[in-house]
């Protein structure tokens, strides 16, 4: 990302909740898109990004900027109506929604922990999403692909879109009819 490297926690990045990426990412899409449409050579665009997931057995946990747990937060309060909710759900004590912060490893409940995954593959689906729209204003015609999704392959399919790990059926996809 030019001038700025985004690393938080370990060095490991964080960059699905951060507006300061995700905006230039979009632009840098469209503009590969805009730049390449009518290449010849171009049969597509790829997006390649692993899991949001952790890797407990290398120590690599994602999502602690300070943009992932202020989003941790929003998302929280979007769908419990208050901290006795939260607190009920996941075994904690927050006095107030300042306090909330993604689960400790080794001391969450498995629903804080699955709530904490969800946040974080929510937010890697956008970055996805943010793909295949930025690609799309500018190419509607050539391939669009992007590497693993959740659950959410009727949107890919609308978008003119497949995905690398097999999610979206390729029976639905133009280019293979």
């Amino acid at each position: 990302f030019s001038h700025f490297a985004y690393l938080f926690h370990g060095m490991h990045p964080n960059y699905f909740h951060s507006a300061a990426v995700r905006a230039p990412c979009r632009r840098f899409f469209e503009a590969v898109a805009q730049r390449y449409r009518s290449h010849p050579a171009l049969d597509g665009y790829y997006l390649c990004m692993e899991h949001p997931g952790d890797a407990p057995f290398r120590d690599w946990y994602e999502g602690y900027s300070r943009e992932s747990v202020e989003d941790f937060r929003r998302f929280a309060r979007e769908r419990w109506p208050d901290l006795a909710a939260v607190n009920a759900r996941w075994g904690t004590r927050f006095a107030a929604w300042g306090e909330l912060a993604p689960p400790a490893r080794d001391e969450a409940s498995l629903r804080y922990l699955l709530d904490w995954l969800r946040f974080k593959v929510d937010a890697f689906e956008a970055f996805h999403q943010d793909f295949v729209r930025a690609v799309r204003r500018q190419d509607s015609v050539r391939l669009a692909m992007v590497y693993s999704t959740f659950g959410n392959d009727e949107w890919y399919r609308d978008h003119g879109c497949m995905t690398a790990n097999g999610g979206t059926n390729p029976a639905y996809m133009p280019f293979y009819a």
